[in-house]
C-alpha cells in the first residue's frame, strides 16, 4: 500500500451562494478549472434567496488554492466568507487522547487501578507474565512510552512484550545485572 506524499491543499470555505442552481453549477466548474475537488458539503444557514455552505476543498498545492480562492472572489453570486485549514484545525492538540477505562473519582478508586493497588497485580504478572494479556492493554498497543516511574520500579524486575504479528507471545524477563 502506498501512502500519499503530495503536497495537497485541504481546505474547508464558507462561502454565500445566492439561491439559485447556477451558483453551485458555477462552483463545480471552478473547482475543475483548478484542478480541485469537492469533498463534504453541508448547509449551515438559510436565508432569504441565500444559502451559507461549508465546502472542503482539496486542491493539488496552495497556490492551486489561492488561484481558486481568487476566482471564486470575483465570480457572481458567491461570497467567500472565510477559509479554515481542516487539516491543521483537525491536528490541533493532537489526534489521540488517552482516557481512563474505568472512573478514577476517589482516593480509594485511585489506589485500587495505580499504587498500591497495581503491585499485586504486578507480583501476579511476575508469577504469570500470561496474565499480562487479561489484565493490562498490552494487545491493544503498539508501544508503550510511560514515565510512569512508580509502576516501573514495581514491576523492575520483569517486562512482558505484546505478540509479534503471526507469533506466539513470549515474555521477555528484563535482567538487573
Amino acid at each position: 500500500m502506498q501512502h500519499e506524499t503530495r503536497d495537497r491543499a485541504i481546505k474547508r470555505m464558507r462561502i454565500r451562494f445566492r439561491e439559485s442552481s447556477e451558483c453551485l453549477a458555477q462552483f463545480a466548474a471552478l473547482l475543475g478549472e483548478h484542478h480541485a475537488r469537492l469533498g463534504e458539503l453541508s448547509t449551515v444557514h438559510i436565508g432569504k434567496n441565500v444559502r451559507v455552505r461549508d465546502a472542503d476543498v482539496h486542491a493539488p498545492n496552495e497556490e492551486a488554492f489561492d488561484r481558486l480562492c481568487d476566482a471564486l472572489r470575483r465570480a457572481d453570486g458567491m461570497d467567500l466568507i472565510s477559509v479554515s485549514d481542516v487539516v491543521l484545525d483537525k491536528h490541533r492538540g493532537g489526534k489521540i487522547e488517552v482516557t481512563a477505562r474505568v472512573p478514577v473519582d476517589t482516593v480509594d478508586d485511585l489506589s485500587i487501578v495505580y499504587t498500591p493497588g497495581v503491585a499485586s497485580l504486578c507480583n501476579k504478572i511476575k508469577a504469570d507474565p500470561d496474565l499480562a494479556f487479561e489484565y493490562t492493554s498490552i494487545q491493544n498497543n503498539v508501544a508503550i512510552v510511560t514515565n510512569g516511574t512508580a509502576i516501573l520500579i514495581a514491576v523492575s524486575s520483569f517486562l512482558v512484550r505484546g505478540p509479534p504479528f503471526g507469533r506466539e507471545a513470549r515474555p521477555w524477563r528484563h535482567s538487573s545485572t
